[in-house]
């Protein structure tokens, strides 16, 4: 490696440039998107909203599931504890 070439390389960023440089093969600049018609635009912005529409119904649900199921185990192993820690003192007086 020479010792011009900095290690990591840098990398191009559109929100600080002048610390990340960009690859000298590439041009910094964006590209422009194509050009779309309002219609296209406005269907494209519903289709957008319609994630946020299923997007709690599923979300919402697996999160309770997933914290539920959590808590369940939770309690359970702490019973478990309780109990064997319960049958040991009376294993223990049992033998006195």
């Amino acid at each position: 490696m020479s010792s011009e070439q900095e290690w990591p390389p840098l990398r191009y960023s559109h929100a600080n440039p002048a610390v990340c440089l960009p690859p000298a093969d590439k041009d910094p600049r964006p590209t422009r998107l194509p050009s779309v018609s309002p219609d296209e635009r406005q269907r494209r912005i519903l289709e957008m909203f319609k994630m946020y529409d299923w997007f709690p119904l599923v979300f919402f649900p697996f999160k309770i599931i997933v914290l539920g199921t959590g808590m369940f185990f939770a309690i359970k192993w702490h019973h478990d504890r309780a109990k064997e820690e319960q049958a040991k003192k009376d294993k223990e007086a049992s033998r006195r």
